[in-house]
């Protein structure tokens, strides 16, 4: 497989990575009944931030998912828990980092 072809795989399956952590958020903050904009608040961003996760269109650091765990009442390790659960199900890699 040549580097650029490489590279595009590694650029799809983050995209898919990151939308299936999105669903994830989405999922959680519907069953907890609370706005986008309620949970962007209480894990202390801006509603277009939280967007931006739930859409997959950022990858939320490590303090961003306590902070998430946090306002939807949950643990980070069920977070992530269920996001390795919905990776294996949809069959998508894991990416490995840039480089």
């Amino acid at each position: 497989m040549r580097k650029s072809e490489r590279k595009q795989l590694k650029k799809a399956l983050r995209e898919d990575s990151l939308n299936l952590f999105g669903e994830i958020i989405v999922k959680l903050r519907e069953k907890e009944d609370l706005s986008q904009e309620d949970l962007a608040y209480d894990c202390g961003m801006d509603r277009s931030s939280m967007s931006k996760i739930e859409t997959g269109r950022n990858a939320p650091s490590i303090i961003t998912l306590f902070h998430l765990a946090q306002g939807l009442n949950t643990k980070p390790s069920v977070i992530l828990a269920m996001f390795e659960e919905k990776m294996l199900k949809e069959k998508v890699e894991i990416p490995k980092g840039e480089g």
